[in-house]
Parts: C-alpha cells; structure tokens; sequence
C-alpha cells in the first residue's frame, strides 16, 4: 500500500516535467536564437489589423490559438522612422527688447536686467533659468540671446 502514493507522486512530477520541457520547446520556437538581419527586419508595413481580420473571416479553416500567439510575435512591423525636425529659426534682432544692466548678487550670481517695451516690463534674468516664460540662454561679449514661447531674440548693448 505505501507504493501507491510513491507511484503517484513520481507520475506527477513526470507531468510537471514534460510540461516545463512543452513551454521551453514553444518559448524556443517563438523567439529565433539569432536576431535577423537589420534590412531583414526593416519591411513594409503589412495589412491593417482591420484587413487582416476581413482576410480570416474569409477562409473557411479557424487558426489555433498556438498559431495566432506566434503571429504576433512574428508579424512583421512597419520600422520606426523619425520626423525630419524643423531647423531652429535664426535669432531676430527686435526693437523693442533693451539690455539695461546687471547685477552680481552676494553668492556671486549675475542677474541681467532688460526691458520689454511691449509689456513696459524689466526682465530680470539669471544664465540658462526660467522666469516669466524668458530664459536668458547664452552671453556673447556684448549680446544676449533670449529665449521665449520659442522664439530667439539677440540684444545688443546700445
């Protein structure tokens, strides 16, 4: 009598075993060993989803669920293609944006002071920090590159 259960649990640890050997074997067929060349992978793009679906309602024959899991692990996909990126406006040079002075604070930072006519609004602005929407982006000796909603302007010291 005490073989019985020695039997049955050796069957079962049988079945777990040819099931973990079944979901290697699909795992090993799903996933190639070596990925495919890059031209290889760069296909047209296939049919929509919506006209695949049309295409498998007219054939008679239903596909087996292994078969539509490894469908979607090896359909092809239309390759990845960046916008072209729109080439940054030049700066302008705009009359009505003034360089008036600026300050060395007690840490040591430097804060720039400059004139919106526009709005009649002083900007204070420290190197590459935000403030009110303008951001003074880069010094050059004696003009300033500010950045907004973005937009460059160049000020010159008059």
């Amino acid at each position: 009598m005490k073989k019985a259960p020695l039997v049955k649990m050796q069957s079962r640890l049988l079945d777990v075993a040819m099931a973990a050997a079944a979901a290697v074997l699909l795992v090993l067929l799903l996933y190639p060993s070596r990925p495919a060349p890059l031209a290889a992978r760069q296909q047209p793009a296939g049919p929509t989803p919506a006209e695949q679906l049309r295409a498998s309602a007219g054939t008679a024959r239903a596909r087996s669920p292994v078969a539509e899991v490894a469908a979607m692990f090896t359909a092809a996909r239309p390759a990845a293609v960046p916008a072209p990126a729109a080439p940054p406006s030049p700066p302008e040079r705009v009359p009505w944006l003034h360089y008036l002075a600026y300050v060395v604070g007690s840490s040591g930072q430097t804060t720039w002071f400059f004139k919106n006519d526009q709005t009649s609004r002083v900007l204070m602005l420290s190197l590459r920090q935000a403030k009110g929407g303008w951001t003074l982006a880069a010094i050059q000796g004696d003009t300033w590159l500010l950045e907004n909603d973005g937009h460059l302007y160049l000020v010159n010291r008059k």
